[in-house]
């Protein structure tokens, strides 16, 4: 099919809206003509826009079941469910892929109890799936096949010279390192629709949310073993009850991963958004990861809105942020950012030089600071083991201990043994490197219950 050829998506002119197929396919993967239907939505408002050249190329757009009548309904659509239409990194096998945004939530959906304490505060999976659309008749070879909208089926050789290139091609070579990554299409209908953050009323409303959002988290992990990987502002929303409650929501798992796989598979690549990304993530090292490093974002969230607030009208604006000891999270290499942060969550005096700069030091804000110095604590404090407390790398000296500290036979004192140790056996001393968040992993459960209580 053509380059940019999406029949899937339709401009109405006539009604000035769009219209809007949403895949429903019983076998992910399988493009045939037998299990391509879909839903279809129309829409009169585009919250995201794809305003790059490579990437997700992301679009969001509130949408309703009903089709307007007249150009003049088009205003009083009701908006239903919002609409997610990305390209996400996939394998090519669907049955494989194991970050799957649909799949996720279609087990979640079929796991979790409606009567469950987390009801309502994840999506609702309407319709979603992979972009399949019949062959473009007018291009060569028109037949009546159905082809799954990918970076393969986009670029077909050059793809397929990139990735199967051998030594004689150089210049495929290169393509190949700088790495030409397998897309596909993916198209997903959610409900209820969620609101930004800044539009809570106030920071008691914020706790009751990320606190409803992190309920979720745990029964998500607990029931379906679905770790979330990406607690950021734009994944924690909220709306609103029919008695004006504010209720938290857990959106877009599309980083989400079964964690019965994460140490095997994909625990090595990097998750999450700055300025919230964990420690692990932004080192990319080999440590397990766990919902530790989800609550661990969390703490950077709420420090984020403790500094700047819900909304850009309070004290501390972003224009300030080099000058505020919370400018270590964005500025700098991923790796100078990890120590930063390994840094400041190490005790209660560095971790006090971030909420101490707080936009305000009173009433709910305080009650702010307090929580997240609680939830640090818990964090990085509670462990039961002397190694699993603390956030900074520490060094061990251990002796080989079939090397005795001192001779016996000829009662050597202990001054000459050290001495001697020192030039001579320095190959039975071995320094090690002790990773807190390592050690942690194997209490991972209990730490994460008592956070959430």
């Amino acid at each position: 099919h053509r380059l940019g050829y999406d029949p899937t998506v339709r401009r109405l002119k006539e009604l000035g809206c769009w219209e809007i197929d949403v895949p429903r396919l019983e076998k992910p993967g399988s493009c045939s003509k037998a299990n391509a239907r879909v839903d279809t939505f129309y829409s009169n408002t585009v919250i995201i826009s794809a305003d790059r050249q490579f990437g997700r190329l992301t679009r969001c757009f509130l949408a309703g079941r009903e089709k307007p009548k007249s150009s003049e309904h088009v205003k009083y659509i009701k908006h239903q469910v919002i609409i997610k239409d990305a390209w996400p990194e996939a394998e090519m096998d669907a049955s494989n892929d194991m970050r799957d945004e649909v799949a996720h939530l279609s087990k979640i959906q079929r796991l979790m109890p409606d009567s469950s304490s987390a009801s309502g505060a994840f999506p609702a999976l309407e319709a979603g799936g992979r972009i399949c659309f019949s062959h473009d008749p007018r291009s060569r070879g028109s037949d009546d096949r159905v082809v799954e909208d990918n970076t393969r089926s986009l670029i077909g050789e050059i793809f397929d010279a990139i990735n199967e290139s051998e030594g004689g091609n150089r210049e495929a070579e290169k393509l190949q390192m700088n790495g030409i990554p397998y897309r596909v299409h993916k198209r997903i209908a959610t409900s209820p629709i969620g609101e930004p953050l800044r539009r809570l009323e106030s920071i008691l409303e914020l706790v009751i949310v990320v606190a409803d959002a992190m309920r979720a988290h745990t029964a998500i992990l607990k029931s379906c073993r679905i770790l979330h990987r990406d607690i950021s502002n734009n994944n924690i929303m909220f709306y609103r009850t029919e008695d004006g409650m504010a209720k938290g929501l857990l959106i877009d798992f599309d980083h989400a991963i079964d964690h019965d796989q994460v140490s095997r598979t994909y625990h090595q690549q990097r998750s999450g958004t700055l300025p919230f990304m964990s420690v692990n993530n932004l080192e990319n090292n080999d440590n397990e990861r766990t919902a530790l490093d989800d609550w661990e974002s969390l703490i950077y969230l709420l420090c984020w809105i403790g500094t700047f607030g819900l909304r850009s009208d309070h004290a501390n604006n972003q224009e300030t942020q080099d000058n505020l000891q919370i400018g270590r999270w964005t500025n700098g290499s991923l790796e100078y950012i990890a120590n930063a942060k390994r840094s400041d969550l190490d005790s209660d005096g560095q971790f006090a030089r971030i909420t101490d700069q707080f936009y305000d030091k009173s009433g709910n804000i305080a009650f702010l600071a307090k929580l997240v110095e609680r939830l640090r604590y818990l964090l990085v404090e509670s462990g039961p083991e002397t190694n699993c407390k603390g956030s900074v790398l520490k060094k061990t000296t251990n002796n080989d201990t079939s090397m005795p500290l001192v001779d016996e036979q000829n009662d050597q004192p202990l001054a000459d043994f050290f001495e001697e140790l020192a030039t001579t056996n320095q190959k039975h001393v071995v320094v090690d490197r002790i990773d807190p968040f390592k050690e942690r992993v194997k209490h991972a459960s209990k730490i994460s219950k008592d956070m959430m209580n």
